[in-house]
């Protein structure tokens, strides 16, 4: 598990108070920066990335979306918690630049269809993802 965050103290709160484990590479960088400049791909990623009450405006790009699907592993996911509706102008933006990824979306309402989050979740295609082997 590889933890992104541009703020190292919420690392180190997250180590004191809520016990994350050792094993939890914590690297402190812009999340697009380190996108860019890694190779490493992962069975599963999670985003949730605010700036305040918002998600910052570069994190809700068609090259987010290509950042993102690059560093998925065949027959990875990627889910985006949106502090809103799957109406909302950044739920919108965030599946487009997924779909435009070339990832399979679905939205899942947390809570309520109007008030609560919701998870933009992508996933590659069938025919992308590598054949079981037996």
């Amino acid at each position: 598990v590889t933890a992104i965050d541009n703020w190292q103290t919420a690392f180190d709160l997250a180590r004191h108070w809520f016990h994350l484990p050792r094993s939890v590479a914590c690297v402190t960088a812009d999340a697009i920066a380190f996108l860019r400049s890694t190779s490493e791909q992962w069975d599963a990623i999670a985003v949730d990335v605010y700036r305040s009450t918002e998600i910052p405006e570069a994190m809700l790009t068609n090259d987010m979306g290509s950042l993102l699907a690059k560093a998925l592993k065949p027959g990875g996911v990627i889910v985006w918690n949106v502090a809103d509706s799957p109406r909302s102008q950044p739920a919108q933006r965030i599946s487009r630049a997924l779909r435009l990824s070339g990832l399979i979306l679905s939205m899942v309402s947390v809570i309520d269809a109007d008030i609560g989050n919701t998870l933009v979740v992508g996933r590659e295609p069938n025919d992308r993802q590598p054949a079981p082997t037996t």
